[in-house]
């Protein structure tokens, strides 16, 4: 599987794009696993884009991020 921070042909990121179709993931497992991958790397593929998210303030267990590409947070 490809890691997280991949890009496919057309620039986006994979694995990890909210709106992916075929996926059988809930919301909130999308959105724990971006939590923790943030915690542990401290950068994640954004969930609206799938450029990489950038770890910006809060500690370990509730990291919050931005997406330089398209703005969007996570809180």
């Amino acid at each position: 599987m490809p890691s997280l921070l991949e890009k496919n042909e057309s620039g986006l990121g994979n694995s990890e794009r909210l709106f992916d179709a075929g996926e059988r993931r809930t919301l909130d497992d999308v959105v724990s696993r971006l939590s923790q991958t943030l915690a542990v790397r401290g950068n994640a593929a954004c969930l609206v884009c799938g450029a990489s998210f950038i770890r910006t303030t809060g500690e370990a267990a509730s990291p919050t991020a931005e997406c330089p590409d398209c703005g969007s947070s996570f809180e």
